[in-house]
């Protein structure tokens, strides 16, 4: 009896996508924003405070997720605060 090929899900993620995510998510400081994002949304002021980071640094890491498309983002001025696309997160690791 000839087996078959198991099929792939239809709304399988794209594998190159997935790859690019936990690469991104390796960094550590990239690591800790999530983690605190997940708690609520934050400007990147917040965030360089919180973790004891130039602004700089945490802005070059949210741009890596943000590149990645983990993170929308909301302009009030003086700030811009980010929160994770919790959809986008999903959909990259559950069929």
């Amino acid at each position: 009896m000839a087996r078959s090929k198991p099929e792939t899900p239809p709304e399988a993620p794209d594998v190159d996508y997935v790859v690019d995510l936990f690469k991104a998510l390796a960094d550590p400081i990239r690591l800790r924003i999530m983690g605190l994002l997940v708690e609520e949304e934050r400007c990147g002021q917040e965030l360089a405070e919180t973790l004891n980071l130039a602004p700089g640094t945490v802005t070059h890491h949210l741009q890596m997720l943000r590149r990645i498309g983990l993170l929308t983002e909301e302009r009030r001025p003086p700030y811009t605060y980010v929160k994770l696309d919790y959809a986008r997160l999903r959909g990259a690791i559950l069929p």
